[in-house]
């Protein structure tokens, strides 16, 4: 009976840390892929995907990593894309007219929007 090769990743999306495991489970029957994803701090599984691993996938080493590690990389892309959370729209940025603003009483300050020192800032 071959020996395949096993994956584990953890990841902690939303903050909350999750294990995926992938093993292929042999039996008479034949070779299935099993993905497991676990809740990190219970132990629970929440999620799981199985296939099977055909004799054409498994008729080199090398093959048969890569559909293994497939199935793995797809679980934890599926898992990933079911946690994010929606983006929220920003906020459009209003055009504000400066020079109106400023021209209004109550934003002058005590400083003189007149004469050289408004000349000075425009470049006039």
């Amino acid at each position: 009976m071959p020996v395949f090769p096993g994956f584990n990743t953890n990841i902690t999306p939303d903050g909350v840390s999750y294990h995926i495991q992938t093993q292929v489970n042999s039996t008479e029957k034949g070779n299935r892929i099993v993905t497991l994803v676990y809740v990190a701090s219970s132990g629970e599984v929440c999620y799981s995907k199985t296939s099977e691993l055909t004799d054409a996938d498994s008729v080199s080493r090398d093959a048969a990593i890569a559909v293994i590690e497939k199935q793995h990389d797809d679980v934890i892309s599926f898992f990933l894309s079911k946690h994010k959370r929606p983006a929220k729209p920003r906020p459009r940025n209003k055009n504000v007219d400066f020079c109106s603003m400023y021209s209004k009483p109550e934003f002058r300050g005590s400083i003189n929007l007149e004469g050289d020192f408004l000349s000075s800032i425009l470049g006039r």
